[in-house]
């Protein structure tokens, strides 16, 4: 038909489009609904395409932020090899870095020097607020700070003074605000960071050097050549080590030199998955929308066939309104997709600003301009408008003068409809009996109305499948920080729990809102017979050559600390007695994606182990199927959750049996708005250090920056997702309107008819709540399965990215239940008001 059109004869034409006027004319509210919902669905399709690159866009200059703006790096290098690295001409730029030492200065304040060449600076998103890089060992780049104290400007010129004695006056050649290099490295107590350029005549410094470049473009070419300048710079310095920049070249959208980019691929499934979710709902309302129009206008274009028109030139007129429709939805729904994008991006800038106050790293989301994108949304928006309107256009091309006159094949009194009007007569009377032969004698109607409101179900559990698992997805995928501090504290002179400084740690000065203490002990190594396990993870445990003996497996066994409390809630019980520790057996686990129950093992079982010779009972008082459900790289291993309580117990009984403290780590991590001080509070109770004391240290970790990415990201994510669940529930609701208050109106002319025999308005507003009822109850008999079928096929698709449990979205469920009813009755509304304010002959005229 769309081909046809464009050979209609003029005069013909200008009926048929006459004719599509007037119906548009006549049915105001419908057009304008199908309008509504043709710019919701373009509107969505650009958020998807210009929100995912946005925020991918953020990403890439939080990674650039944190490391710099390189591809790929070889670090540990000698100067006499990194000197042959210089002017790479196959990489876009190219930096080295290297040469660090200490000194002080006869301006008060010790500072760090690093030695810089190539475009190292500019690679580590050095921020210049005057003057230019060293271009010799005798002149500095200083950052702000120093020159504020000092009140040092371009040209001024301070002495060094290095360990071994020796001096060096340099000269200020710049000064810098931020580089990426200041997460790297930090300043002395007091001190400052300064760069300097490099003499590969004379260098000076340790003699260690790191090369980073970054790729002309990230493809195979690049990989290859690295790859191979690797291998060469390897054979002259063993101790060399090569590395991509892996958030950086993941965050491109370009395959790694795998070959493999998982975070494409989430993206890739995001957005394909909300832009067919978006083109299946508008699909399907418009395609109704158009089948309603061919009910309302079935006369006039019988008349016209019968007049002479082909069927096909008559249901031309479907395609004459899809155009109008989309001249007016398309350019409407790409104004929106950018305003929509534009206030969300507003909402979230004062987070991302605070992002940046607190680490001086940018990851504020911009919106850009792309023609590609507004083509392609205009496309498929425009793609479905025409394919909906085919679709109805075509079987009506197909049809007799009679059948397109009369109706009388929509028209089904088949025994099922008997079989539900006879229930409806026990149920509610005669109204219902009238209720459910209106609502399913119009074969078309009736399946145009349920499949209206089945399609909104399946999408809401669907959008609400994607909103709930993708950000699942997302966290396994990027290992991040739940907290934005933390410290690892290991001893071995002591009861851990029982040392001032374990109590500084738990109580700091610094306020905080939850402190979380986690602690593993790993026990020794025993013998499990093969039978404990299930016969899945016996074949997993016999593919990783797990070793065996007498029968059994080589097993690790690990305890994870909980407090009292959670062991309780976890269905934990029992108190310690002798060596008898109550325990929770981890049974599920993910090996890879596959989900795997581990042992046969059940509560009251017990099991026989030692921690470093001494003998331990773990007696499984619990077995956790669900809650605490891990990646494990070994099927064998056991993991099982004690409370502190039973932990103190254990290393009490060791000390009193070994005559000294069993070395212990524990982690401890902060939550606090007040991250700053907490640090600097921590780092005052400096305690060892991992390198000399293994056994005995305290090692501070500052992850305000990945916390701060993790907790704007969750944000962003979760934004996003609720607005595409809401903005796809809307589709959906503008469809079922448009089809129920449209189905209703087509039933004026028989509910004055019903009027006119004595039915009351009380009964005329049963008969359309009756309708409103057995659409909803059908639309979900239908929509929950299927809407529960899309749920596992988005998780199936999800699962092959990253392990998780399945779980179901009941709000999800609850509210498309609710809904489907409460917009069945707002769609029914208008019409019942348009029954009472007209009269009995203005209804019965009505549609003829």
């Amino acid at each position: 038909q769309i081909l046809h059109a464009l050979f209609i004869p003029s005069s013909t034409m200008k009926t048929l489009q006459k004719v599509a006027f007037q119906q548009i004319k006549s049915s105001r509210g419908r057009f304008c609904m199908t309008v509504l919902g043709v710019m919701l669905s373009t509107a969505m399709i650009l958020a998807v395409l210009l929100g995912s690159t946005a925020s991918l866009s953020a990403l890439q200059r939080f990674a650039i932020g944190q490391s710099g703006n390189w591809h790929w790096s070889i670090s540990q290098l000698q100067s006499s090899v990194a000197a042959t690295l210089v002017n790479d001409t196959t990489s876009k730029s190219w930096g080295i870095l290297g040469g660090q030492f200490t000194a002080s200065t006869d301006l008060g304040a010790p500072v760090l020097f690093l030695g810089t060449s190539g475009d190292l600076l500019e690679l580590m998103q050095t921020e210049l607020v005057s003057g230019e890089k060293p271009k010799t060992p005798n002149e500095v780049l200083i950052e702000q700070p120093l020159a504020d104290r000092y009140r040092l400007d371009i040209g001024s010129s301070f002495t060094l003074t290095r360990e071994d004695g020796t001096q060096r006056t340099v000269t200020v050649s710049g000064i810098f605000s931020h580089s990426a290099l200041n997460t790297r490295f930090s300043p002395p107590d007091g001190g400052f960071r300064a760069f300097y350029g490099i003499d590969w005549n004379a260098p000076t410094g340790e003699d260690r050097y790191q090369f980073v470049s970054q790729a002309q473009a990230l493809n195979q070419e690049y990989y290859t050549y690295t790859e191979q300048l690797g291998q060469s710079v390897l054979a002259s310095a063993p101790q060399a080590l090569p590395n991509y920049h892996d958030a950086l070249v993941i965050l491109s959208e370009s395959a790694g030199p795998s070959g493999i980019n998982p975070i494409l691929l989430v993206i890739n499934i995001l957005r394909g998955g909300m832009i067919l979710i978006v083109a299946v709902a508008s699909g399907m309302m418009i395609i109704n929308s158009f089948y309603i129009s061919l009910a309302e206008r079935r006369r006039t274009l019988g008349m016209l066939v019968s007049a002479g028109a082909t069927g096909g030139q008559a249901a031309s007129c479907l395609l004459y309104e899809a155009l109008c429709v989309g001249a007016l939805g398309i350019p409407l729904g790409l104004a929106a997709g950018y305003g929509g994008l534009a206030v969300t991006f507003w909402v979230l800038s004062p987070g991302m600003e605070a992002v940046k106050q607190a680490t001086g790293i940018d990851i504020s989301l911009h919106l850009t301009f792309e023609p590609l994108y507004l083509v392609a949304s205009a496309l498929i928006s425009l793609a479905v408008l025409l394919i909906s309107a085919w679709l109805p256009a075509h079987g009506f091309a197909k049809k007799s003068i009679m059948q397109i006159i009369t109706g009388t094949e929509e028209i089904s009194i088949s025994q099922s409809v008997k079989r539900a009007g006879w229930l409806a007569k026990r149920w509610g009377g005669t109204t219902a009996v009238l209720a459910v032969k209106n609502a399913k004698r119009n074969r078309r109607r009736y399946t145009a109305t349920v499949s209206s409101l089945a399609v909104c179900v399946i999408l809401l559990i669907g959008s609400a499948g994607l909103a709930q698992y993708i950000p699942i997805v997302f966290a396994n995928v990027n290992t991040t920080p739940q907290y934005p501090v933390a410290v690892n504290y290991s001893t071995d002179e002591q009861n851990l729990t029982q040392t001032p400084l374990y109590n500084s740690l738990l109580h700091p000065k610094t306020a905080v809102d939850k402190v979380v203490v986690s602690e593993q002990i790993f026990l020794d190594n025993m013998i499990i017979p093969a039978n404990t396990y299930t016969e899945e993870t016996q074949e997993l445990a016999l593919e990783m050559s797990t070793p065996q003996q007498n029968g059994g497996f080589q097993t690790n066994i690990h305890l994870t600390t909980v407090s009292d409390e959670e062991f309780a809630q976890a269905g934990g019980k029992g108190t310690v007695e002798g060596d008898t520790l109550p325990c929770i057996l981890l049974n599920r686990y993910f090996f890879s994606t596959q989900d795997t129950t581990q042992t046969v093992l059940k509560a009251g079982d017990t099991l026989q182990a030692a921690l470093k010779g001494l003998p331990v009972t773990l007696s499984i008082t619990g077995v956790d199927q669900s809650r605490y459900v891990d990646q494990r790289l070994s099927p064998s291993t056991l993991v099982l959750l004690i409370s502190q309580s039973a932990a103190e117990s254990l290393f009490e009984r060791w000390h009193q049996a070994n005559g000294s403290a069993y070395p212990r780590n524990i982690d401890i991590m902060y939550s606090t708005e007040a991250s700053a001080d907490l640090l600097r509070e921590l780092k005052a109770l400096s305690y060892g250090d991992p390198a000399t004391t293994p056994d005995s240290y305290l090692t501070i970790l500052d992850v305000r920056n990945l916390f701060a990415l993790t907790k704007v990201s969750n944000q962003l994510l979760s934004i996003i997702l609720f607005g595409f669940s809401c903005l796809v529930g809307l589709i959906g609701a503008c469809h079922v309107i448009t089809t129920i208050s449209t189905g209703l109106r087509l039933q004026q002319t028989e509910f004055a008819m019903l009027c006119s025999m004595g039915a009351t308005e009380k009964d005329l507003c049963k008969i359309v709540l009756v309708q409103s009822a057995i659409h909803g109850i059908e639309a979900l008999l239908w929509g929950i399965p299927l809407g529960l079928v899309l749920l596992l096929l988005e998780y199936t698709v999800l699962r092959q990215i990253t392990a998780f449990l399945f779980s179901m979205p009941w709000w999800s469920l609850l509210v498309s239940a609710a809904g489907v009813f409460l917009v069945a009755i707002i769609a029914a509304a208008p019409h019942l008001r348009r029954l009472r304010k007209h009269s009995i002959i203005e209804n019965l005229r009505a549609l003829v």
